[in-house]
């Protein structure tokens, strides 16, 4: 007998003898909104105010959002700020000349368009810009707004496809529920799929383009779902969404869901019928935004820029299948088990056929496609379906089985039980000194920490947290009622739970481990008491770096509220400061420049990289240097 018949007769027996989705819709009783309203802001609000930038995406998304807005405010209040450049309209993302091709320029343009009339109110009222630890709370509440945004469009994508003929199972007893409370269980179900998937929790809430990414998704799908009956409307809104991917995460993310839609387009026999003019509609939206935006950045930022962002698009990283399957083994969680039971289950039975099913899967094939090819920054991490794989798991659990049901039930209770008693052990280790061995533990992983007592809201908030995964775990037991949701009610709660716990009892930790804790108060207490010595205003002061020197630009625009000098064609004047990281233990200094400051990530155990402030005596252009 050959493997894959061994493979698919192996996970057969994880399904029921034959499907029962006219009975399952029969639980399809929708989640009362408020309770579904209140559990998606405090998912997607927790861990958004409050901190400093985390290492990675988040840094790079504020330090991108910030020199935007010092551009575009001195470019509006005609201020000569030195070091910034005001030829630069934001039209490809930099970093004060440096062209960062891992970013569109979508995640400034939207970050601007929020915070950029708070910073001029501010200037008008105080004379002062948003503080530093503010802005970045700000650019993360964006993030945070898209996550929102992309939940409630998947959830009105996911209601319009169930709501279809061909999608509505077979009820021949008359015992299911009606169209309306099918559609919107069906939503319901899609949207706590999603808060459960554990590769997505962490990016949504950074300060990256990923939310901005996942609202794509679920507004393509939308298009989608309405192009049948609306196919100009449909068309408008598919071309300004593949518009919009390719301007947040890159020509993969354009090139991947474009051709999931092309094949959705192929095989769904709805779309076939109106393929032409769908196809006709996205072509001309998406051709005069991309040229629109070419033509801009072309004569804004100039060729050379426009040249740079565009190499780093057709970059090639060739992904090992293994390693994507082994990353999307945890990324993917919990979605891909009901995926792959749902295919086997689906083969059996003559699902895989059903339009709305086949427009799922091309949207999931484009993307596995071009993630294994590995066009520009696409990784097994990046390029996360998220939006495509919950609606298309919400489908799936009209026929899931038992067996599958009680796995993700034990997996979540075992594992996030656990990790919330963990969090609060290593939580009382850390203001009480109990357990002797975790305080032990705690100088290794967060080194440098210290705290003086817990606060009222953060016990509060733990307390009620673990109180409603205590409630809702009690509830799944007693099995009161049926629910179609209720397989994953344990996945979305106990992820929101472990979230919400991490993000508020152990945020001190937390900003160490990931986090600038260890450098960025030191750093920005020696500019400004060198700045007062050199009787130099904080907006007259302006930082140096190397010119590829990019972590050292990220610390200056999203930890101090210091201008970065623009390593440009612009560039205007000298700065009073350097800052530049360092390998090495040990480098000779620069003529003419005196060492003030050394620093490094507390986490940065072997000296591989380190932060060096210099004060320059007698200024002159250290892009010389």
């Amino acid at each position: 007998m050959r493997a894959p018949t061994r493979l698919r007769e192996a996970l057969s027996r994880w399904g029921e003898t034959r499907p029962l989705p006219g009975l399952a819709a029969s639980a399809a009783r929708p989640i009362p909104w408020p309770l579904l309203l209140g559990l998606v802001l405090a998912f997607a609000l927790a861990g958004v105010f409050g901190r400093g930038p985390w290492r990675g995406d988040d840094i790079q998304g504020i330090a991108v959002a910030s020199s935007l807005i010092q551009s575009l405010l001195s470019l509006l209040t005609g201020s000569s700020l030195p070091g910034i450049d005001t030829h630069s309209g934001g039209w490809i993302p930099s970093l004060a000349g440096q062209v960062v091709s891992e970013e569109g320029p979508l995640l400034g343009w939207l970050s601007a368009l929020f915070i950029l009339p708070l910073e001029l109110a501010s200037l008008a009222l105080t004379g002062e810009r948003i503080p530093i630890d503010v802005f970045d709370d700000l650019v993360r509440l964006v993030s945070a707004s898209c996550l929102v945004v992309g939940l409630y469009a998947l959830w009105r994508a996911t209601d319009r496809m169930a709501r279809r003929r061909e999608a509505r199972p077979v009820d021949p007893l008359g015992i299911g529920p009606d169209v309306n409370a099918f559609g919107r269980t069906m939503g319901d179900c899609a949207v706590l799929l999603c808060m459960a998937c554990l590769g997505s929790v962490e990016r949504w809430h950074e300060s990256g383009s990923t939310s901005i990414g996942f609202l794509c998704q679920a507004l393509l799908l939308w298009a989608l779902a309405i192009a049948p009956e609306h196919p100009k409307r449909a068309g408008y809104m598919a071309g300004s969404v593949l518009a919009a991917f390719l301007l947040s995460d890159g020509l993969e993310s354009l090139l991947a869901y474009g051709l999931g839609a092309a094949l959705a387009l192929a095989l769904a026999p709805p779309l076939r019928l109106v393929w032409r003019v769908f196809a006709a509609k996205t072509s001309l939206v998406l051709l005069g935004i991309v040229l629109g935006w070419l033509l801009m950045a072309g004569m804004v930022e100039g060729t050379a820029a426009l040249q740079s962002w565009w190499l780093g698009q057709f970059r090639m990283h060739w992904q090992s299948p293994l390693r994507s399957l082994n990353e999307w083994a945890w990324t993917w969680w919990p979605l891909w088990p009901i995926a792959l039971v749902m295919l086997v289950q689906g083969k059996r039975h003559g699902l895989l056929r059903l339009p709305h099913l086949l427009v799922l899967w091309a949207m999931l094939v484009g993307v596995l496609l071009v993630n294994l090819w590995g066009l520009g920054q696409a990784t097994p991490s990046k390029l996360l379906p998220v939006a495509p794989l919950a609606m298309l798991c919400a489908f799936g659990l009209l026929s899931i089985p038992r067996n599958l049901t009680s796995l993700l039930d034990w997996f979540a209770v075992v594992v996030f039980t656990a990790l919330g008693i963990f969090i609060w052990l290593y939580w009382t280790a850390m203001y009480f000194q109990f357990p002797p061995n975790l305080v032990a533990r705690l100088d290794f992983l967060a080194p440098g920490l210290r705290v003086e007592r817990p606060g009222l809201p953060e016990i509060l908030i733990g307390v009620g947290v673990s109180g409603a995964w205590l409630g809702l775990v009690i509830w799944r037991i007693r099995r009161t009622g049926s629910h179609l949701w209720r397989p994953v009610a344990l996945s979305a709660g106990g992820l929101a739970l472990a979230w919400i716990l991490l993000t508020t009892l152990w945020l001190p930790g937390i900003q160490i481990i990931k986090g600038y804790e260890g450098s960025v108060s030191g750093l920005n207490a020696i500019l400004h008491r060198n700045a007062e010595q050199m009787k130099r205003p904080i907006e007259a002061a302006c930082v140096a770096t190397p010119e590829n020197d990019t972590a050292a630009k990220l610390l200056v625009l999203a930890t101090t509220d210091f201008s970065l000098a623009n390593n440009g064609p612009h560039r205007k004047s000298a700065c009073p400061f350097l800052l530049r990281t360092e390998p090495t233990a040990q480098r000779q200094l620069p003529p003419n420049y005196r060492l003030i400051w050394i620093g490094r990530r507390a986490t940065e155990r072997r000296e591989r990289e380190r932060y060096v402030l210099f004060r320059v005596e007698e200024p002159m252009n250290p892009a010389a240097r």
